[in-house]
């Protein structure tokens, strides 16, 4: 709030965060309504101040602000809830100095959801005409200088504020468990009955030896943190809960607004996700759309959501969605080589310079048997050999039919991306496919069948051109 407080003092004219009242009438009902409207405003904007005493141009006015230095806070509150229902607005008021003239702000946090109007700011003014303010049942936000409704870019502007709030959060969050030195304990805490309690099965380890430990949000009464190789049910609904929110925020959309290390994070204990097939299928196109680790979701899904997306990428080819629709294709197998060929060349085949993914569709080989099309997949050689640190280097062929091999290094590799190391992401998405590979192959004529069907007799429409991921 510091900065914006010196924001304030040094600002020639007002702003989405900043505001002048060159004067202010405690006692009348229209100027109450019209000072709301602006704290609501830019509350739900974000945050900002309103600066009492001062003129549009940031310059003193000499208005006397004894009265409104002298303003309850509670008092002003209850002004605000009177108009939104809501007693938990978050403002301070400060008592400052400009030029030596004493000037009073009202400093706003930002609205963790939006404040609605449920009563509206009409007023007399002092003509005896009446006026409001602002309407029931509006949203008002700050646009520039303005307190104005809401448009539909500013609702998703919040939603997205909240989201990544707790994207942090739970990013913060994560990262205390993944990092924490062997031999802490971990406590879970719960916060609506002020004490703590052990959360059932959680142990270190599958054994049933292994050590017991609990989550907490709470330092009181820990000794420190123990770092378990499986992430517990609590840290997973916390993960299916912002997973939800996002679902329910932008219904019929494919956004994931968790971020890439939440994502890598999830995909490293795959098998410990238990989601509806709804959460499941948006995890498919975010490791789809973000040319990523994301086989694994296949294992859960019906063939017709495979398809789903599939055909989506067929008719709308860009970016890494089509990268990964042609790593697919080995797995798919020739006959849908030959068809999406088919259709690449009805609609680029004439022209002098088609996308970049019309030559490699072109280029696609294809094998029989298991291990054929899961390496031209990964786009591995037997010679390839991975070193993560406490696994041993060994060639692709000492480690290509050793299932558990490939999923350790499929969560190590994710799991080093989680920590940010970015170099890793080629190792989990490319062992991926000799990881899980099989789930396509060997649905791959029901999956094609059903692609080809939702296709129908449509081709790919003119979007952007693919560009290959080299991260």
């Amino acid at each position: 709030m510091t900065s914006l407080v010196e924001k304030a003092l040094t600002a020639k004219r007002e702003s989405k965060t900043v505001d002048f009242k060159q004067s202010f009438d405690c006692e009348s009902k229209g100027e109450w309504c019209e000072v709301i409207k602006d704290l609501v405003a830019m509350a739900n904007s974000g945050g900002g101040i309103v600066v009492f005493g001062l003129r549009n141009n940031g310059e003193p006015a000499g208005f006397d602000c004894t009265k409104i230095a002298s303003l309850d806070p509670a008092d002003v509150c209850n002004k605000v809830g009177a108009y939104t229902g809501s007693c938990d607005f978050d403002f301070s008021i400060r008592d400052l100095k400009k030029d030596e003239k004493d000037i009073v702000a009202i400093l706003i946090g930002p609205a963790i959801t939006p404040y609605v109007f449920e009563r509206p700011g009409d007023y007399v003014d002092s003509l005896g005409k009446t006026k409001s303010a602002f309407a029931r049942g509006t949203i008002y936000f700050r646009h520039n200088a303005k307190s104005e409704p809401g448009t539909n870019e500013d609702l998703s502007k919040i939603i997205s504020r909240q989201v990544d709030q707790i994207r942090k959060e739970l990013l913060k969050d994560l990262r205390k468990v993944v990092e924490a030195p062997v031999g802490s304990k971990i406590i879970v805490s719960d916060i609506s009955a002020g004490g703590t309690s052990i959360a059932s099965a959680v142990r270190l380890g599958h054994e049933p030896s292994a050590a017991v430990v609990r989550l907490t949000r709470s330092k009181e009464g820990v000794a420190g943190t123990l770092m378990h190789e499986e992430i517990s049910d609590v840290l997973l609904d916390e993960i299916n809960n912002v997973i939800a929110m996002n679902r329910l925020s932008f219904p019929g959309q494919n956004r994931f607004l968790l971020g890439s290390q939440i994502y890598f994070r999830v995909y490293s204990e795959r098998e410990q996700v238990k989601q509806s097939d709804a959460d499941i299928a948006q995890l498919l196109y975010a490791g789809i759309a973000g040319y990523n680790p994301f086989l694994y979701w296949c294992y859960t899904l019906s063939d017709r959501i495979i398809a789903e997306h599939l055909a989506d990428i067929v008719l709308r080819p860009k970016g890494n969605e089509v990268n990964s629709l042609i790593r697919l294709t080995p797995l798919l197998g020739a006959d849908f080589r030959e068809w999406l060929n088919g259709k690449f060349t009805k609609k680029w085949g004439t022209y002098s310079q088609p996308p970049a993914f019309y030559w490699r569709v072109k280029n696609i080989q294809t094998g029989i048997g298991l291990d054929a099309p899961r390496l031209l997949a990964s786009r591995l050689s037997l010679q390839t050999q991975v070193d993560l640190d406490d696994i041993s280097a060994k060639p692709v062929r000492e480690i290509i039919s050793d299932e558990s091999a490939l999923h350790m290094i499929v969560s190590k590799a994710c799991l080093e991306v989680f920590r940010g190391k970015k170099e890793y992401r080629w190792i989990a998405r490319d062992f991926d496919y000799l990881a899980h590979g099989h789930v396509i192959l060997q649905r791959a004529l029901g999956i094609v069948e059903l692609t080809k069907q939702l296709v129908g007799d449509h081709l790919p429409n003119d979007d952007e051109e693919a560009t290959e991921d080299t991260e």
